[in-house]
């Protein structure tokens, strides 16, 4: 699944996650990947790095 090119909010702990709606406040793809999230055994996390000095001439 990759979410690198979706809108995303961040986090504003209001807890309504956890309590009274039981989904994010904000309509965004979060809600609708959080069930594969709550069922998956682990989760890999990817994110590219740009100019970290493999042989950048640094």
């Amino acid at each position: 699944m990759h979410v690198g090119n979706k809108d995303i909010r961040g986090c504003i702990a209001c807890m309504s996650c956890k309590t009274r709606l039981d989904h994010c406040v904000f309509d965004d793809c979060v809600n609708e990947i959080a069930q594969k999230f709550e069922e998956a055994d682990g989760l890999v996390v990817g994110t590219p790095v740009y100019g970290g000095g493999w042989g950048a001439g640094g």
